[in-house]
């Protein structure tokens, strides 16, 4: 099987080594969420990312009913805040508290900062929200959407599972669409992992009765 493309961590690790950070993400909630990350199977992914038609994921047997809701209940994560996904407007003024001041030759960029402009305090927190909620592969840039995730530890509250639906929308889309290696568009293994262990106990069954 092919190594992934974009690096996922197997469990909450890297939190359990930053006590400081953890207590971010604890403040506003989230602690269960990465608590529930226990490795993957790139397989079940592959799966549920060609056969989740924006309601509905078939894997196998299985069948995942993916809404706003469903994901709340499997990762533990409150439905409060903004119901925000990429392309969706962010205050600007609120954001610039995480960057230094752009260089002159810099100076255009609105969208995608190369993460020596984030304030060092925001790295650790940026890395966790890259390698566990984004799952981008791309960590020498800060996107605005990583910017609004920080918001949120801020105060500045954010629907995390309305995110992540619309996050899984767009990794079927892609996948759907891709003729041959599918590989790079294929991501949060992790988390779909959480998604099947839930719904596998509503029915009764183990994971390792289902990968079988």
């Amino acid at each position: 099987m092919a190594p992934l493309s974009r690096f996922e961590l197997y469990g909450p690790e890297m939190l359990e080594a930053d006590p400081e950070v953890l207590a971010l993400f604890e403040k506003i909630n989230w602690k269960l969420f990465f608590w529930g990350f226990s490795g993957h199977n790139e397989e079940v992914t592959r799966r549920f990312a060609l056969y989740f038609d924006g309601n509905v994921a078939q894997i196998g047997d299985l069948q995942l009913v993916i809404d706003e809701e469903f994901i709340a209940k499997a990762t533990k994560l409150p439905r409060i805040g903004e119901r925000w996904f990429r392309g969706s407007q962010i205050d600007k003024k609120k954001f610039k508290q995480f960057l230094l001041p752009l260089s002159k030759e810099d100076a255009h960029l609105k969208f995608s900062f190369p993460v020596k402009y984030l304030r060092n305090q925001w790295r650790a927190p940026f890395e966790v929200i890259s390698r566990y909620i984004s799952c981008d592969g791309q960590y020498s840039n800060v996107q605005l959407y990583h910017l609004r995730i920080l918001m949120a530890l801020q105060g500045l509250k954010l629907n995390l599972p309305y995110f992540l639906l619309h996050s899984f929308h767009k990794m079927a889309i892609m996948v759907q669409r891709t003729i041959g290696d599918q590989e790079c568009s294929l991501f949060h293994h992790g988390l779909i992992k959480m998604l099947v262990q839930y719904q596998l106990v509503i029915v009764g069954k183990t994971w390792d009765e289902f990968l079988k």
